[in-house]
């Protein structure tokens, strides 16, 4: 499947390229990961919430005076617009001059509901709790967590809120956040090409990052490759930030209830924010959201450091398709088999897969292993032009 694009308003806007920046084609030698059969630890996959028509923020009134904020359908951007959509979804309590001695529940345990919990706290709102239905099964977990913008519906909004937590994001790279860990975020390298710049070029465009230069890779013991980009964006380790925030959350005494949600009528507090993600399609009989499957694969300590100080983001031809690939330095897989977490060196992905909710079990699981070996062969051949059955350990 292609990766998403941005919309052709924002793609004109990126021919206003510096010309200066590309005059002259740098070599970068790489150390690519070892990719076999000893190599690979975790493969797992999550279901992103897409909502076709854009994310929605929103504030709604229901059952008489009962206040319904919504903030779900980010898809594969909500670790990038994370902070931003925090901001929007405040203002519009202001908005709805929604007392601060009101309590407030939240419902959904991903990034945008455990940060709306701690962010309205510290507003000095009244939390009164958290409802998930798997604490450790949210889709905010398994992110590979480059920063970059899919497509997500209104580009300018999606920008605007992408930079709001680009800002945070350098924030806490320096240490000066208030509670979250300099360690959960990286300012890194990120190669990629001219069908795949789309998702990083407004960094640069707006002047958060340097320009971008053209790069030939050149991997050790495998493949080189010209006329790919060089980007700076952040990692984010998503598993390291999902347990600050549970830190945070605890500190802040805002208890979490495992509990599935059917319906607003369900919860007793006046004021209700809607996290939730796909479990909106029920809760807001919203038909624009739809399950896109993704599939992660994450590299054990045998795989090697020389990959974890860079992230790639292409795609490989496969099937006649292009097909995407990227990779980057997440050293922490939390699972609900695995709350703890799995420690890693790295995962390669991705699929984008939709309407995978109308899938049945068999069929999810075939598909699964189909884009594991699909995924496994193509960052092999990316690497190093090889098909992954000939790098497997044999006897």
């Amino acid at each position: 499947m292609k990766l998403s694009k941005l919309s052709s308003n924002l793609i004109g806007c990126f021919l206003l390229l510096n010309l200066s920046a590309l005059a002259e084609e740098t070599i970068i030698k790489l150390i690519p990961p070892v990719i076999n059969a000893d190599t690979i630890g975790l493969k797992y996959a999550c279901m992103r919430p897409k909502r076709e028509n854009g994310i929605n923020i929103s504030a709604k009134r229901i059952e008489g005076n009962k206040i319904v904020i919504n903030c779900y359908g980010h898809g594969g951007a909500g670790w990038t617009t994370l902070f931003g959509s925090i901001q929007k979804t405040i203002h519009l309590f202001e908005k709805e001059k929604i007392s601060k001695e009101t309590p407030i529940r939240i419902i959904g345990s991903g990034c945008m509901g455990l940060s709306m919990a701690i962010e309205l706290s510290r507003s000095g709102y009244h939390v009164s709790g958290i409802y998930t239905k798997n604490l450790y099964d949210a889709v905010s977990w398994r992110s590979a967590g480059f920063f970059g913008l899919l497509a997500v519906g209104d580009v300018q909004e999606a920008i605007h809120q992408a930079k709001e937590s680009f800002l945070v994001y350098q924030q806490i790279s320096q240490g000066k956040h208030p509670y979250l860990s300099r360690n959960a975020v990286r300012y890194l390298p990120i190669y990629c090409t001219k069908e795949t710049e789309e998702e990083l070029a407004f960094l640069a465009q707006l002047g958060l990052v340097p320009p971008k230069q053209l790069v030939t890779l050149s991997f050790e013991g495998g493949a080189t490759y010209s006329g790919f980009y060089q980007y700076m964006t952040f990692f984010m380790n998503t598993g390291i930030l999902m347990q600050n925030f549970l830190s945070e959350i605890h500190k802040k005494n805002i208890p979490i209830e495992i509990k599935t949600v059917h319906s607003f009528s369900e919860v007793q507090e006046q004021v209700i924010v809607n996290c939730t993600g796909f479990g909106a399609a029920e809760l807001n009989q919203d038909t624009n959201l739809n399950a896109v499957r993704g599939h992660l694969i994450a590299l054990n300590d045998l795989s090697g450091p020389g990959h974890l100080d860079y992230m790639i983001l292409t795609s490989v031809l496969q099937d006649d398709h292009a097909e995407p690939i990227y990779m980057t330095p997440k050293c922490l897989v939390v699972t609900p088999d695995h709350p703890e977490g799995i420690h890693s060196l790295g995962v390669i992905g991705v699929t984008f897969i939709p309407h995978a909710e109308k899938l049945s079990a068999e069929q999810l699981q075939e598909l699964d292993q189909n884009a594991y070996q699909k995924l496994l062969d193509r960052a092999s051949f990316f690497f190093f032009q090889k098909p992954y059955k000939s790098l497997k350990k044999t006897g």
